[in-house]
């Protein structure tokens, strides 16, 4: 496990256009835990992208306390890939 910094595209994914794209992107640079299970952004990234929530997961921290967060999947671009990731 480790961590590492990369640049990502979130928005939503354009059925418009002839080729898988996005559109309203907005592109951020974040830190990836390489041991995650799920991808965590921060809500106002999230805001406004149409991600719906499609279950509650529970979570178990580090401590051992039970936490329950909504997830939803967000299309990002990443190194240049266009995929659907699980978000918190």
């Amino acid at each position: 496990m480790g961590f590492t910094k990369v640049v990502i595209a979130i928005g939503e994914l354009d059925t418009s256009a002839p080729t898988l794209r996005l559109r309203n992107e907005e592109t951020c640079e974040v830190l990836v835990d390489t041991g995650a299970t799920y991808t965590t952004l921060p809500l106002n990234l999230l805001q406004g992208r149409h991600i719906p929530t499609a279950r509650k997961v529970q979570l178990t921290l580090a401590d051992g306390r039970i936490i329950e967060r909504d997830l939803g999947y967000a299309w990002i671009v990443i190194q240049g890939i266009l995929i659907q990731t699980p978000v918190l």
